[in-house]
């Protein structure tokens, strides 16, 4: 269930339901289904041992890793022998390195953290931006200015995105570019699922196209 506040953002209750029932046994053992995933992502609304058991089974068939600490609860340290790519936001930032994020300083600091355990690390901050570090690099990449209809399922646009990108040949860099652009448009409308756009559409989009085309032409 989702509520959503007079500032557009939103607060999520979670009905795990079948999910919660859900374990390494439920993995298909099918190795042309393994064989035809470029990206496994994974993140926190199931049993942990069946996600380890999703990333276990990927790392066996060479599948990289993508995990998207939400929501922000713990897991094994043992899961930074093969998560490739981690991206979090603000709160799950925190969670994971202990170090309260109040400005954006704070944010490099619990990057620098996080970076020691996983080499390829993406902070979204909301109105801030976002942060990409990869080996000890940091880039900083601003926020788009829009009005904020909802926040609701902008993390899953922008995680979806990435996702998406990397799988195309995109480096760490430019699919977080493309997503923090898809994500900022999410916002603009209500909905998650119904607030995301395709490429073509965010190439029109009347905030964002002009930006993105120029980008995008460039890139």
């Amino acid at each position: 269930m989702d509520f959503i506040d007079l500032d557009g953002n939103y607060q999520a209750a979670v009905l795990a339901g079948a999910n919660a029932d859900l374990d390494g046994d439920d993995l298909p053992e099918d190795e042309a289904f393994w064989g035809s995933i470029g990206l496994t992502v994974i993140q926190l609304e199931c049993p942990i041992p069946f996600t380890e058991a999703i990333g276990l089974k990927s790392k066996n068939y060479g599948i990289p890793i993508l995990l998207n600490a939400a929501p922000a609860i713990p897991f094994p340290d043992s899961w930074w022998d093969w998560v490739d790519i981690l991206v979090v936001n603000e709160l799950e930032a925190e969670t994971l390195s202990k170090k309260k994020i109040d400005d954006f300083e704070d944010a490099r600091r619990s990057m620098e953290i996080l970076l020691d355990r996983c080499q390829n690390t993406v902070i979204t901050l909301g109105e801030k931006g976002l942060l990409i570090g990869e080996g000890s690099q940091m880039k900083h990449i601003p926020a788009h200015t829009v009005s904020t209809v909802s926040t609701l399922g902008a993390g899953d646009a922008f995680v979806g995105v990435m996702a998406t990108e990397l799988c195309q040949g995109a480096d760490l860099e430019k699919s977080a570019q493309i997503a923090n652009y898809a994500a900022a448009a999410s916002v603009t409308r209500s909905g998650a699922q119904t607030s995301y756009l395709t490429l073509e559409i965010l190439l029109e989009h009347p905030v964002l196209g002009e930006s993105f085309q120029q980008w995008h032409q460039m890139s």
